[in-house]
């Protein structure tokens, strides 16, 4: 007899209720564990069904198409000596003193302030230039909900401002979105302000955006997918009316992507197209480079016997500001030149249908070129007057 099968047996009837135990836990634990595996294979498809839910919303979302030509990531305090902004647009600075954002415009007489109020929101103050001293500032009115309110933009129609705001309420957690109004004679206040669609705003902190309609670029700034002292500067190519995405022909997750920016390279309508853009903000730069130089030494013919070669040989404060404008006239004159060489170009490029409407572009810059020659000319003529 084997003797090796009699000692399970002899246990079976030694401790039957123990062995029962046994049993019922192994079985309870293998359908613990079946249960386990069921339930997490649940909570898959549960996730799976959601990110698939929340992936549908952007086939609702308006999405901006614009040409993100390039980026840059910089420190939160360095943004606003980024943004290569062209003389024609006036400057944008912090002030030392007080550490408020400032926007100046091109004539260099009016200035846009972010500044905190008694309760401790931030606000848009405008500050004019008068008899040479700047006035007190003074608060704008902006219809709608109340906002906190930072880093304003003026367009050079002097109508159209941009800014980025957020909810008073409960202002923790809160991010900016960046917004725009126009300015109403009538009543002497900003219209009800209009919150920027996809990309220019997004689940992160978006804090300023500016646009140049004479070179046809612009920037916006935004803190999405980066460190806490770090900000993105996006430089883009726009276009007036602005388009959009036709959402029906495109897969969700592409919309997602467009919207999140998450690669620039897939706003590029070609490579070609891209190149092109970004060798003019370069030139823009350099413009600007040069301009400055300008600035410093300067080249005024006077009469016969005086050449001003600084700031300082003006006499006249108002000389000096026209002088300002002068500069700022050829500033525009450079970039007409170069916007006149690229409608050219596609002129040459373009069908019967196309050349025509460039023909009517061309006209009007031409003549936009020639009124500012005529504005140089008269500013040169107020200048030698006022400095004799």
């Amino acid at each position: 007899m084997n003797t090796k099968l009699l000692k399970p047996m002899k246990l079976i009837k030694q401790y039957p209720t123990c062995l029962l135990i046994i049993l019922i836990a192994t079985l309870f634990c293998q359908n613990t564990m079946a249960q386990k595996n069921r339930n997490k294979k649940k909570a898959k498809q549960e996730v799976v069904q959601e990110e698939e839910e929340n992936l549908d919303i952007w086939t609702e979302t308006p999405i901006c198409k614009v040409m993100i030509v390039d980026s840059i990531v910089v420190d939160k305090k360095e943004l606003v000596q980024q943004i290569p902004l062209p003389g024609h647009l006036g400057k944008i600075f912090i002030d030392t003193e007080t550490g408020n954002y400032i926007y100046e415009n091109d004539f260099a007489d009016m200035r846009y302030i972010t500044q905190t109020d008694t309760s401790g929101y931030h606000n848009i103050y405008r500050q004019i230039l008068l008899a040479e001293k700047w006035g007190a500032p003074e608060l704008i009115q902006i219809n709608g909900d109340k906002y906190d309110y930072i880093n304003p933009y003026v367009m050079p129609d002097g109508q159209t401002l941009f800014f980025a705001a957020r909810s008073r309420d409960d202002n923790e957690g809160k991010t900016y979105s960046i917004y725009t109004t126009t300015f109403d004679p009538e009543t002497n206040t900003f219209l009800e302000p209009q919150r920027l669609p996809y990309p220019f705003n997004s689940d992160g902190n978006n804090i300023i955006y500016i646009e140049d309609e004479v070179n046809s670029i612009g920037w916006f700034a935004s803190t999405r997918r980066q460190d806490e002292e770090k900000v993105c500067i996006y430089t883009i190519a726009t276009k007036q009316p602005w388009e959009y995405y036709d959402n029906e022909n495109y897969e969700p997750e592409k919309l997602k992507s467009l919207a999140l920016i998450e690669r620039i390279s897939d706003t590029w309508p070609s490579q070609k197209q891209r190149d092109i853009v970004l060798e003019k903000i370069n030139q823009l730069k350099n413009d600007n480079t040069n301009t400055e130089e300008t600035n410093k030494n300067i080249n005024f013919v006077i009469n016969n016997n005086t050449i001003y070669d600084s700031f300082s040989d003006f006499k006249n404060e108002e000389s000096k500001n026209l002088y300002i404008k002068l500069l700022d006239q050829k500033a525009k004159q450079i970039a007409y030149k170069r916007q006149l060489n690229e409608y050219r170009k596609l002129y040459h490029n373009s069908t019967e249908e196309g050349r025509k409407r460039i023909t009517d572009v061309i006209t009007a810059t031409e003549n936009e070129l020639k009124s500012s020659y005529n504005t140089v000319r008269s500013l040169t003529k107020k200048i030698r007057n006022l400095e004799q």
